[in-house]
């Protein structure tokens, strides 16, 4: 059982947002090189077919994952504004979609985690 601060900070650490029209709780994760999305939610998104299967390997950090393309050019929506955005696809992710710092760092994006 995490400390209510902890879950705060867990469930705070989220952006509502669409990519491809689809809505999503997407993660903030800072400890990320790469913006990351699930198969499954690639195939919600009608992605799958954008996929370039040249880029794969096993992404390393906290164990180990298959790397199964990437998506070079899509469209996030946050909060009305549409930018630009890659994924790489990983195997077995555990959730749908994390904003790395390739993202995050690109758009100057400022976290303030007492607000």
């Amino acid at each position: 059982v995490l400390p209510r601060s902890m879950e705060d900070l867990l469930q705070n650490n989220c952006i509502q947002c669409s990519i491809n029209g689809v809505p999503i709780l997407a993660q903030i994760a800072t400890a990320n090189e790469a913006t990351i999305m699930s198969p499954l939610f690639a195939r919600r998104c009608h992605l799958l077919n954008s996929v370039d299967e040249r880029v794969i390997g096993v992404g390393v950090g906290l164990g180990e994952s298959k790397i199964m393309g990437r998506i070079h050019s899509s469209d996030i929506e946050i909060k009305g504004h549409k930018l630009p955005i890659q994924f790489t696809l990983i195997q077995n992710l555990g959730i749908e979609v994390a904003l790395g710092m390739d993202f995050l760092s690109r758009e100057k994006c400022i976290l303030d985690f007492e607000k």
